[in-house]
């Protein structure tokens, strides 16, 4: 998931795995190893490693891994480059150490690859929505999450209520969003399909920049913080 240096030739890899979710280890000599380690420790790469835990910290040594899929283009093609940096960063923002969830594992991989065979933005959408879905932050999209009225569509997400509001609720917030009844309709089909069957809910190219906008500006709220990675990836879109 990234790596950092670490004294004189070591790497820090933080990984999120199957088994423990995500956790960081210490990849001894990698960067003057020309053998055990060379070209495995890339970004977004999938590995079967194996791991030794500490008895100091909750630092993992990496003694061994290997490539089970490299995605070379992630690294090569800028826009999806940027888009698997957006997943990455938004999984460590919304993860925490040695929390496994088989799920989400199976949801970066997937995406991953579809980012990697050039569904960029439409990927990277499935993804937030399904990734807030997970954490237990969906917001409520089925009714007016004031009222519960379901007659007269509601039109705006509301950040701070989580959900859509209608037009008699809606006062106004600065922090609301507007959104269509096709992209709405088209969120809820997303979040309920599943993987193999979201890529034939059709959607244009100006309705996912607004939904992809509007679930990272939401996951923005909720941490408080914007992913780095997003303002390169929103300036290709």
């Amino acid at each position: 998931m990234d790596v950092f240096e670490h004294g004189e030739s070591d790497l820090i890899v933080v990984l999120f795995t199957r088994e423990q979710g995500r956790l960081a280890a210490i990849a001894k000599g990698a960067r003057r190893s020309k053998k055990r380690f060379v070209n495995k420790l890339e970004p977004f790469t999938s590995l079967q490693v194996r791991l030794t835990p500490s008895r100091q910290s909750s630092l993992f040594r990496l003694d061994q891994a290997e490539i089970i899929s490299s995605r070379p283009d992630l690294r090569f093609a800028y826009r999806r480059f940027a888009a698997a940096s957006l997943i990455c960063e938004l999984t460590l923002h919304w993860t925490r150490e040695a929390d496994p969830d088989p799920d989400l594992y199976k949801l970066i991989t997937w995406t991953l690859d579809q980012i990697n065979h050039g569904k960029t933005q439409w990927a990277a959408t499935v993804f937030i929505l399904r990734l807030l879905d997970l954490g237990g932050h969906r917001p409520v999209l089925d009714a007016c999450v004031i009222c519960g009225e379901t007659s007269s569509t509601p039109h705006r997400l509301s950040y701070s209520h989580h959900g859509l509001v209608c037009r008699r609720c809606d006062h106004g917030d600065a922090n609301d969003a507007d959104l269509s009844a096709g992209m709405i309709r088209a969120m809820v089909e997303l979040s309920a399909a599943d993987l193999a069957r979201a890529e034939r809910i059709c959607l244009s190219d100006t309705d996912r920049t607004r939904i992809i906008t509007v679930l990272v500006r939401y996951s923005t709220w909720l941490l408080q913080r914007e992913p780095k990675s997003w303002k390169i990836f929103s300036d290709l879109t």
